[in-house]
C-alpha cells in the first residue's frame, strides 16, 4: 500500500507545484485531508515512535503519511511535534499538519465523549439526533459534576 500511496503522492506534488490559485489550492487541501485519513487507516505505522521518527523523514510523502497517523491516532501532547511540520518546506506537508493540530486539539482524552464525538461525526441521525445530543448532554453534565 505505500509504495503505491508514494507513487501516487510523488506525481501529486509534482503538479502540485503548477497550482497557483487559491480555489485550486483549496480543492487540493481537501483532497490531501481525505487522502490524510485513508494514510492513517492505512497502518502505515506500526507505532506512535515510527511515526514520529517520519516526521522528520526526507521525502514529503513520508512525512505527509506521518502527520496524517499522528491526526488520526495521537493526543494533545503530539501537537508539538505536528506543530515543526507548519514550517516544513512542503506546502502539502504543512497543509496537513494544521488541519493534523485541528483534530488533535478537538480531542478530549475521555473515552466516552470520544466516542458520542465519533458517533455524531459518522452519522448525525444515528438512532436519531436528539437521542444523541441528550445522550451527549447527559455525558457532559455527569462529567461536569465530577469535576465541581
Amino acid at each position: 500500500m505505500i509504495g503505491k500511496t508514494a507513487g501516487g503522492l510523488s506525481q501529486f506534488f509534482s503538479r502540485m507545484e503548477e497550482l497557483n490559485t487559491v480555489p485550486r489550492l483549496a480543492a487540493v487541501l481537501l483532497l490531501l485531508l481525505c487522502a490524510a485519513a485513508s494514510f492513517a487507516q492505512s497502518g502505515s505505522y506500526a507505532n506512535r515512535a515510527e511515526a514520529l521518527k517520519a516526521l522528520s523523514a526526507p521525502e514529503p510523502e513520508r512525512r505527509a503519511e506521518a502527520v496524517a497517523w499522528i491526526a488520526e491516532h495521537g493526543t494533545q501532547a503530539d501537537g508539538e511535534a505536528l506543530s515543526r511540520r507548519l514550517s516544513d518546506e512542503n506546502p502539502v506537508v504543512r497543509g496537513l499538519a494544521e488541519q493534523g493540530l485541528w483534530i488533535l486539539w478537538h480531542r478530549s482524552g475521555d473515552k466516552a465523549i470520544e466516542y458520542w464525538r465519533r458517533a455524531l461525526e459518522a452519522n448525525p441521525n444515528m438512532g436519531g439526533l436528539e437521542m444523541n445530543i441528550k445522550g451527549a448532554e447527559q455525558l457532559l453534565a455527569e462529567k461536569r459534576g465530577k469535576m465541581i
